[in-house]
């Protein structure tokens, strides 16, 4: 008998709002969302899943906190979304004010680093592209 993905993928006591999914070089696909744990605080930290058959799935556990975060005082993160670039994994995230912040890595799955504040970009939800031109 053929194995299918459950509906929801992810264990019923983690929620992952908001999310993205990337498919990156090795072919897998990763998910980047709000974290979410039943009775942790929410947002506090973004871990990154992936899997390589949409059945089976890996957490990589925290991928990055808002305890990493010190261009201003925030205990929530929310939305991220990522992008790949010259060697590179960007993680682009929100706080509750509608500032942005992002973070690096070598890894898509992390841990990511935090390089500030993406200055003029106020809102929540980011969604980064990279286009044709490589821009």
């Amino acid at each position: 008998m053929k194995k299918y993905p459950s509906n929801p993928l992810l264990p019923n006591d983690i929620y992952v709002p908001d999310v993205e999914a990337h498919v990156w070089e090795d072919g897998r696909i990763y998910l980047y969302g709000t974290y979410e744990k039943k009775d942790e605080q929410l947002g506090s930290v973004f871990h990154v899943y992936s899997s390589d058959d949409m059945v089976n799935w890996t957490d990589h556990g925290v991928a990055f906190s808002s305890s990493e975060v010190h261009w201003i005082d925030t205990k929530s993160l929310w939305a991220p979304d990522c992008a790949y670039r010259n060697g590179k994994y960007y993680l682009y995230y929100s706080i509750p004010t509608g500032e942005c912040g992002v973070a690096v890595s070598d890894k898509p799955y992390g841990p990511f680093q935090d390089v500030g504040q993406v200055v003029g970009v106020q809102g929540i939800d980011p969604a980064v592209l990279i286009d044709d031109d490589g821009q």
